[in-house]
């Protein structure tokens, strides 16, 4: 059973509207059959608006599906219904109209009369959560109506509806988005609870106008695609947005019960909370969800096992359906006594979509809906449930399903809902179990009432009811009930009585309206009527016996009243009326009189029961004594026995009365009082005036013979007349006789008069005055007997009495007192309507009904519910609801809204939307450019291509002349004008900035005129025009042959892809979709993918860049943009290819260079015409195919106060620090111009800022800047200082590795500047005390610097060592043996001890000496960057002395203890000379322009290569010729002009590919001979080399054996040592003495980059490679041709590419490094040839292979997969980088170092910021989303390879100065565990 606790609020009415539903019965129906009733949105121009792509654009949206409600409910509103104005309406928020309208019939539902809820206390909480209206009417501010400002306010949502009932409570809009309603029934529980109303509406609607939310919610990734609502499915991808109206009426449960409200369902409970801080406002909580839920039932106290059914909120979003599952999950399905087997889950969205702030309201609606039915609907939309949810222990209905059976017998279901911005709610429904009460029903006839608007609507309305009773099984009590007692009355109305549903049915069907009197009555102004004898018919009264219970008993009493007379009747009232005329005593005066008496008396009880009790009564004769009994003057048994009595008095009178005496007789007569008794004079009282009815009738009483006469008289005259069916002369002496009895027996049986009621008058027919109650005695009754009826003269007192009398009921047998009542009135000029209650033949109790209808119209309040006899009936919920006037349209829309909501075309991202405002004479569009829509990747700095326009212009041809072009051929533009680029960073900056293209229609033409600008929000910067132009359609034919170019052109000059580099190097054709490019100077042809782009499907910009680029692409120096186009034509096909040739030439026109193009057979381009310009600024590009070394001073060891010039500072600065930010402070201008002109006159940036301090602020470029002061958080490398300031004043400025130079006065040198040693101040760090010194033999000293330990470098000391030493140290090699260790000792001896200072060492120096007879020693440096690479905490240094200088070795290794904390700042350090020389790596400009590989400068002062022609009668040897980069130089050399190639191979001519090889060259013209030999055998290359000189002299030697041994340095075998070292140096060292005496033209050495970088697991290999390089610059000393190429990775041929080892390709893209291929060997294979036969030359090393970068602000800038540019790092590479700075005008916190901020941290806030930084990193490493990687696993688990664990340990060591070794980083269990052990070490 069911227990309140007296809080509970009760939902009494219901109403709704949603799509496919306008009722809460229809919304079951849809339910139930899981109608899909989603539809194409038709509110505004879907199409429009719609992006059926998966990328977002701007201003369109992925949706173009809805589910909306009936237009008409949108558009149309009842505006009179409600008394507002239609132009009010207009401008009323169709929202709020809706709601209006819901919430009456809400109202309606729960059986409230508009009377009885009007001026009510009652609330309003409406939920709303945006106007779409609203942005209909702002569209156009110039025309906003007058009522905009109340008709679209949200709080008008609640107050119109407070405002039209009258209501006093609270009302107020909420919106807390999705939960909106939820809250807003929240708020109205707690004011019903609080007593602060007593009724509360709670209403939500949602309406879906304009686009303009969904382009917003889809941008945000809210709204999914389809439009639909998958709740809780696997493919849930967003929720579909509906449309509704919906209200509930609510009351407090008792109040309810005790109104015999409808309950539709008890709210047992209800609870809101809000998220907190969650990933984002719009993410949802679980925690917050299950807390709300938890904290509702515990103080509720609320079993969570007795809810059955939950109605989730489920939007079908994977993170809102996941999160509130979860809630679900963890409250319902706990450890539990469920009372069912698992919770049952549903959400309506899937029905009828996400009506957002509504959303609440239709989940409760729902949930109400299946506890009524006992059924819950399937779950649409659900084909396989998410499987990230968790739904194990839930049920999920796929088809209808009974309710859940429960042990109790209580249905309870819960709905949840959430809010975007975070507001929970939460509530409990039950179902109402309350018992219908048994009553006995029957076959009566029950009064219904139909009420509408209108007599249409009236009709409209009955017919619907009449539908609806027919089609569903009605309890027509509770019809009847629901239509009279619970429903509103309005203008038109019926009342019909019907016995059966039937009988309703055929009544509704052809009743007319019940027209009430002219103005509402008042029930004190109608006057009683009562009829006297005459009257009475056989049956009367027989229906009110049968169907009225008031009746029935009041003539019960009269009986028993009757029956306790002496003189009682043999016979019974009830028997009497119920005889048929055959057996009638009706007209007998002993049965008539009380018969009619007894009916009138039960009439007065009927009607008073039914509320209606009379004010003034008037009876005629007999009738007033029911008169005076309804008047309070005679009692029920006074009354009937005054009846009874008389009816005996008449029968005596008949049965003594004397034979020989005329009988008597009664009439009726047409004459007036005066008249009558003019006419009686003449019959000597043979007949008497019996009652003066009205003003010209009377009755006339006496001698039948006489009224006969009188009868005949009056046919003669002409004068109505009438008998009446009586059997006694009353009011004449007939009854004179029986008048003394008659009296006499009422004193005898007691009968007086009572006190009368003050609230009721009697006007005396006797008297014709007002009649007090004491004068009913009955003396008074004798004379109404006897005496004249002065019923005109008693209807006049009355009159008079009442002014205000406005109405007669006449209660009697039949209205027979109507005519003369009426007559006699209209001489008061009143006209007035007349009720009876009774009608002569036909069904009394029916007629009582159609009376009490008619007073019901005429506003009399009566007692409907007993009318009805309704007591325990129950409203009837589902009927149909009121029907509204929709027949008008109200909608407020000017020209400019229109337009915006149903333009023909979507926005396109160029040219964008139409202007709301204009014409079709003046066309125009603006366009807010989203870069992110674009097809072309575009940065800062870059402009949009021209190629925009164009597009532009042809999108809004294809939109204007849209109908015109079914009969053109094409699009024509022409006299196109450039006249400014748009840069992309009006794309990005802060301000918006809009492109907008105008036309207009030129006069007589067809063409239009166009120009496209732009404007900035700051309205005070002028427009800034782009290009103008005009368009239109050409209906011509145009030739396709452009310059004798047709699409099917092939270029006949060869592609060169150096020109594609110069061209990407001028931002052309960079990320083209172009293929088959074929380009080269004056020519380009290529191919297009049509498919690949939409917005630029024939790839414009290419085409125009590709022209370009084969007019200016061969040429340096210059900058060039287009200028103009002379005419463009777009061809109309719609059977266009998918790929389209495209071809370009270039001319000159008008003297310019210019080009036309096409595009296959869809564009002509002619004409086109660019600028050119010089630009000698313009530097190099950020890419070299060469590298050289330059060492120059390290300017830190300039000597103090030496004399410098500004050349050599800047020099020596920009050398060391390509990054240098310089200061100048009090520079004489003349210092100031050398300084900016020295630093600007290097071909690549050298520097990264200057500032010139003391000045004002201008910025001269964006390196160089005036500054009052210097700009916040500099530190400048070099500072240079005029005269007169002092060095103390700067040091708070200097880098603490930085140059401080003063001038002092003006020498003739101009070597004035002194250099001025400074300390930083920052902490020095000691020297260590572990210094281990390992001395080679031979070398004479003796170290007393304590802490420092010598060991000799010979093998057993070193081997002795490997296995002994096991704690850190620092090493100090002094290695200046004639052979290096590196490549003298074998990998057996030389691991164990490099493996052991891996794992020891923290620092490494190793010294070695520059032999004049040995190469060897320059291998060091590529030994110490290989182990620093694996293990990259390792500091190491390089020092390079000359031989002599090894006489001091003591002093040299206390120089190198001296400045311990510098002394790792350069890893190669040449002291050669007696000062620090340091190498940096620089591009090699001038062997680019050499080779072609950079165009040549104007000037020409860098002469180009001819071709390369090598000698036709010598042999060129080969050594690994047959590998696939040495087939590729086999080849190189014959088509450069060798003949004779001899190619050395282990396996001699029976190796792979040397006879394919053999062919090729033959067929180019050259002879292969494929020699046996390995060229690590000095005596078989001896003997080979013979073998070839017998035939021809050795021209040439190219040296390309390789063998890579892959292995981590710390497990590297010796085999993996010795192998690739001793290939590299034992060949290359035999070759270089074995063809001494030949002197080739040509000795080329292969070597690698890695013997400059030093990679990491190539060590062996690294060493080989170094050696080779060093063979190279030996040679070059002994004046011998050498070049050795320290190649980089060749991905399209060679090793790599055979061995199909993708991951290694990963790697080099990782690591920064170019993916060389053919053309590139071919440009370095020129420039080697050229630098061995250049003597002068001083290449010995080529290096290739790097990749030049930016750096901003300190910060690499790379693509995101490049994670390991360790070589970066190194100030070796500084100068293949371009540094800038963004001149912050303060260090943000962005600016901090990772290091800095952790160390600014603490605790956990620390390790959050480690782990967050280091998850970034390694989700870039990893290819990984964060969201994917796991804290608690181990990084084995995701993945890690060892490449990528160095990477790791390089990172921990970059950006933490943290050394994390490689094992610790694979064997910790967990990311959590590595990041708490790594900060333990900050």
């Amino acid at each position: 059973m069911q227990e309140y606790t007296g809080n509970e609020v009760a939902i009494i009415g219901m109403a709704c509207r949603t799509a496919g539903a306008n009722s809460p019965s229809e919304l079951w129906d849809l339910l139930e059959s899981s109608k899909d009733v989603q539809q194409e949105i038709t509110r505004f121009n879907s199409s429009a608006y719609h992006n059926p792509e998966s990328k977002h654009q701007r201003g369109l949206s992925s949706v173009n599906r809805a589910y909306l409600m009936d237009d008409e409910l949108v558009e149309c509103f009842d505006h009179a219904f409600f008394h507002i104005t239609p132009n009010e309406a207009r401008c009323m928020d169709p929202q709020q109209r809706n709601l209006l309208e819901v919430a009456y019939e809400a109202i309606e539902s729960a059986g409230i009369p508009l009377n009885k809820f009007k001026d009510t206390d009652s609330a309003v909480f409406a939920a709303i959560d945006g106007c779409d209206y609203a942005s209909i009417i702002g569209k156009d501010l110039d025309s906003i109506p007058r009522y905009a400002a109340t008709g679209i306010a949200g709080c008008m949502a609640a107050n119109r509806i407070s405002y039209f009932f009258n209501l006093s409570g609270p009302s107020m809009v909420i919106d807390t988005a999705c939960s909106s309603s939820m809250t807003a029934l929240h708020q109205a529980v707690r004011s019903l609870q609080s007593g602060d109303s007593g009724m509360a509406i709670v209403c939500g609607a949602k309406m879906i106008l304009t686009p303009d939310m969904f382009i917003p919610s889809s941008e945000m990734g809210f709204l999914s695609p389809s439009g639909r609502c998958q709740s809780f499915d696997a493919d849930a991808d967003g929720y579909g947005r509906g449309e509704g109206a919906i209200a509930l009426l609510l009351k407090p449960l008792k109040d309810a019960i005790a109104d015999s409200d409808p309950i539709r369902a008890v709210l047992k409970g209800i609870r809101i909370n809000h998220d907190g801080r969650t990933q984002g406002i719009t993410m949802p909580s679980a925690e917050a969800q299950e807390s709300n839920i938890r904290r509702l039932y515990s103080s509720e106290g609320i079993d969570s096992d007795t809810i059955q059914y939950v109605e989730a909120h489920g939007t079908g979003t994977t993170v809102g359906d996941l999160k509130e599952i979860t809630a679900l999950d963890s409250i319902f399905n706990g450890p539990s006594t469920r009372q069912t087997d698992s919770l049952t889950v549903g959400s309506i969205k899937s029905n009828i979509g996400h009506l957002e702030a509504t959303a609440g309201l239709a989940g409760i609606l729902k949930t109400v809906l299946c506890l009524e039915q006992g059924r819950i609907p399937a779950q649409m939309n659900l084909r396989r449930r998410n499987p990230a949810v968790q739904f194990d222990r839930m049920n999920i209905p796929t088809s209808i399903m009974e309710w859940p059976k429960t042990s109790g017998k209580v249905r309870r279901a819960a709905v949840n809902c959430f809010g975007a911005g975070g507001t929970n709610g939460h509530c409990v429904l039950e179902a109402s179990m309350a018992q219908r009460p048994l009553v006995e029903t029957n076959s009566r006839p029950y009064l219904f009432m139909v009420s509408a608007s209108s007599p249409a609507a009236l009709s409209t309305t009955s017919n619907r009811l009449a539908d609806h009773v027919e089609k569903n099984e009605l309890d027509t009590r509770d019809l009847a009930y629901t239509l009279l007692s619970r429903r509103s009355t309005f203008s038109s109305t019926m009342f019909f009585a019907a016995s059966s549903n039937e009988d309703f049915i055929k009544q509704a069907r052809k009743s007319s309206p019940t027209l009430p009197s002219v103005s509402a009555l008042k029930a004190t102004n109608i006057c009683w009527i009562f009829t006297g004898q005459g009257a009475q018919w056989p049956r009367m009264g027989t229906e009110l016996l049968e169907h009225s219970p008031v009746f029935r008993e009041t003539i019960s009493m009269c009986e028993q009243h009757l029956q306790a007379l002496s003189t009682a009747p043999s016979w019974t009232l009830s028997e009497e009326l119920s005889k048929f005329t055959a057996q009638s005593n009706i007209y007998k005066a002993s049965f008539s009189q009380p018969l009619t008496t007894a009916v009138q008396l039960g009439l007065v009880e009927l009607w008073k029961a039914w509320g209606f009790h009379p004010s003034m009564v008037v009876g005629h004769s007999s009738g007033e004594i029911a008169a005076a009994y309804a008047a309070g003057h005679l009692s029920l048994r006074d009354a009937i026995v005054v009846s009874y009595l008389r009816g005996v008095a008449m029968t005596e009178l008949n049965e003594t009365g004397d034979e020989t005496k005329p009988k008597g007789a009664m009439c009726a007569i047409g004459l007036s009082e005066q008249d009558a008794l003019k006419l009686l004079s003449n019959y000597d009282d043979k007949v008497q005036l019996a009652a003066v009815n009205s003003p010209t009738g009377c009755t006339l009483s006496g001698d039948r013979t006489a009224v006969e006469e009188i009868g005949s008289y009056c046919g003669e005259t002409g004068n109505f007349f009438r008998k009446l069916q009586v059997d006694v002369a009353y009011h004449s002496a007939h009854v004179l006789p029986v008048a003394c009895s008659y009296r006499e027996a009422l004193e005898q049986a007691g009968i007086g008069p009572l006190r009368g009621k003050d609230d009721s008058k009697m006007f005396s027919s006797v008297t014709g005055q007002l009649q007090d109650s004491e004068a009913c005695t009955p003396h008074y009754w004798a004379d109404n007997m006897t005496g004249t009826v002065k019923f005109t003269q008693a209807l006049h007192a009355c009159a008079q009495y009442n002014p205000e009398l406005s109405a007669c009921f006449e209660i009697g047998p039949h209205p027979a007192l109507r005519g003369p009542t009426l007559e006699t009135l209209q001489i008061e000029q009143k006209n007035m309507p007349y009720f009876a209650s009774c009608v002569r033949g036909q069904d009394d109790f029916a007629c009582q009904l159609e009376t009490a209808g008619s007073l019901l119209a005429s506003e009399i309040d009566l007692n409907t519910k007993a009318i009805n006899d309704a007591e325990g009936a129950q409203i009837i919920t589902n009927l149909p609801s009121h029907l509204w006037n929709h027949s008008t349209r109200l909608w407020c829309e000017s020209r400019v809204s229109h337009n915006a909501m149903f333009k023909k075309f979507p926005r396109h991202p160029l040219l964008g939307s139409r202007y709301m405002e204009d014409t079709n004479q003046n066309p125009s569009w603006r366009c807010q450019i989203s870069i992110d829509e674009l097809p072309w990747r575009l940065t800062d700095g870059q402009a949009l291509p021209d190629a925009a326009f164009v597009l532009m212009a042809l999108e809004a041809s294809k939109q204007v002349l849209q109908k015109e072009m079914a009969t053109a051929g094409s699009i024509c533009l022409r006299d196109l004008q450039i006249q400014s680029a748009f840069l992309v960073e009006e794309l990005l900056s802060s301000s918006s900035s809009d492109l907008h293209f105008s036309s207009n229609r030129m006069e007589d033409s067809d063409e239009y005129s166009s120009l496209i600008f732009s404007t900035q929000t700051d309205e005070t910067l002028p427009c800034t025009k782009h290009c103008s132009g005009i368009f239109g359609l050409d209906t011509s034919t145009v030739d396709l042959e452009i310059h004798n170019i047709k699409g099917t052109t092939v270029c006949t000059q060869k592609h060169d892809p150096f020109i594609l580099d110069n061209v990407q190097d001028m931002g052309l054709l960079l990320h083209s979709r172009l293929t088959d490019l074929n380009l080269s100077k004056g020519m380009a042809t290529a191919k297009i993918d049509t498919t690949e782009c939409k917005l630029d499907s024939l790839g414009l910009k290419d085409a125009f860049q590709m022209a370009q680029s084969a007019a200016i692409a061969h040429r340096s120096g210059i900058s060039s943009s287009l200028r103009a186009i002379g005419r463009l034509n777009f061809f109309l096909r719609s059977d266009a290819a998918p790929m389209l040739s495209v071809s370009a030439r270039s001319g000159t026109i008008e003297g310019k260079p210019g080009t036309s193009f096409e595009i296959g057979d869809r564009l002509i381009a002619k004409d086109l015409q660019f600028t050119i310009d010089q630009n000698k600024a313009q530097p190099m590009p950020l890419r070299s195919l060469f590298y050289k070394a330059h060492s120059e001073l390290d300017i830190a060891d300039v000597a103090n106060d030496s004399h410098s010039s500004l050349a050599e500072v800047l020099l020596l600065a920009t050398h060391k620090w390509p990054m240098c930010d310089i200061g100048l402070f009090n520079l004489d201008e003349q210092d100031e111009d050398e300084v900016l002109r020295l630093a600007q006159s290097f071909d690549r940036p050298r520097f990264r800022s200057i500032q010139i301090v003391g000045a004002d602020e201008k910025v001269i470029d964006e390196s160089i800047k005036r500054v009052r002061k210097v700009q916040a958080g500099s530190k400048f490398h070099l500072t240079l200082i005029g005269d007169g300031s002092a060095t103390e004043d700067h040091t708070e400025t200097i880098h603490e590795d930085g140059s401080i130079f003063l001038k002092h006065g003006n020498t003739n040198d101009g070597k004035d500047w002194h250099h001025q040693k400074w300390c930083s101040g920052a902490q020095i760090l000691p020297r260590p005390s572990d210094i281990l010194v390992f001395q080679a033999p031979g070398i004479e000293s003796d170290i007393t610097v304590p802490g420092v330990t010598l060991i000799s470098l010979d093998i057993e000391s070193i081997a002795k060592f490997s296995r002994t030493w096991s704690t850190s140290y620092h090493a100090i090699v002094i290695d200046i043996i004639d052979s290096s260790v590196g490549v003298a000792w074998s990998g057996a001896i030389i691991l164990p001890w490099l493996q052991n200072m891996l794992r020891l060492a923290q620092s490494i120096s190793w010294i070695t000496t520059k032999s004049s007879s040995t190469p060897s020693v320059c291998t060091t440096t590529a030994l110490l960057r290989t182990l620093q690479s694996e293990q990259p905490s390792l500091k190491i240094r390089h020092v390079v002395y000359e031989e002599h200088q090894t006489q001091d070795m003591d002093g040299h290794i206390h120089e190198l203890l001296s400045d311990w904390d510098r002394a790792f700042s350069e890893s190669e350090q040449d002291l050669r000379s007696g000062h620090k020389k340091i190498t940096r790596w620089r591009p090699d400009d001038e062997l680019s322009v050499r080779t072609s590989v950079f165009p040549g400068s104007q000037e020409g002062d860098i002469t180009q290569l001819g071709r390369i022609e090598l000698s036709t009668d010598g042999a060129y040897v080969v050594i690994g010729g047959l590998g696939g980069l040495g087939r590729f130089i086999c080849a190189w050399l014959v088509k450069h002009g060798a003949k004779q190639v001899v190619a050395m191979s282990r396996s001699g001519p029976e190796a792979k590919g040397a006879k394919s090889l053999e062919a090729e060259l033959e067929a180019i013209g050259g002879h292969l001979q494929v020699l046996k030999c390995d060229a690590c055998d000095e005596e078989a290359l001896s003997k080979a080399l013979e073998r070839i000189r017998a035939t021809h002299a050795v021209k040439g030697v190219i040296n390309m054996a390789m063998l890579l041994g892959d292995a981590p340095l710390a497990s590297m075998t010796a085999s993996e040592w010795d192998r690739p070292l001793k290939l590299k140096v034992d060949s290359s060292r035999y070759l270089h003495e074995l063809t001494a005496e030949d002197k080739p033209d040509l000795f080329i050495l292969f070597s690698s980059i890695a013997s400059v970088l030093g990679n990491r697991n190539q060590a062996g290999y690294n060493v080989g490679n170094a050696y080779v390089n060093s063979l190279a610059e030996f040679r070059r000393t002994q004046r011998l041709p050498a070049v050795a190429i320290a190649l980089g990775a060749v991905t399209d041929m060679g090793v790599l590419h055979e061995m199909g080892r993708t991951n290694m390709l990963e790697t080099l893209t990782r690591s920064g490094l170019v993916h060389l291929q053919q053309h590139h060997l071919d440009k370095i294979m020129q420039a080697a040839v050229s630098e061995c036969r250049d003597p002068n030359s001083t290449r010995a090393v080529i290096l290739t292979g790097l990749n030049m970068f930016e750096r901003v602000d300190g910060k690499l800038i790379g693509m995101q997969d490049q994670t390991m540019l360790y070589w970066t790092e190194l100030p070796e590479f500084g100068h293949l980088q371009y540094h800038k700075r963004t001149w912050h005008s303060a260090r943000e916190e962005k600016d901090q170092s990772l290091l800095e901020r952790i160390k600014s941290l603490s605790g956990k806030n620390a390790l959050d910021a480690l782990e967050s930084a280091f998850l970034q990193f390694l989700a870039n490493l990893l290819g990984f989303s964060i969201s994917d990687l796991n804290t608690k696993s181990s990084l084995l688990d995701h993945g890690l390879d060892s490449l990528g664990a160095v990477t790791c340990q390089y990172w921990f060591h970059r950006e933490l100065e943290v050394n994390v070794s490689v094992q610790q980083i694979f064997l910790t269990g967990s990311i959590n565990d590595l990041l708490v052990q790594v900060q333990q070490k900050i």
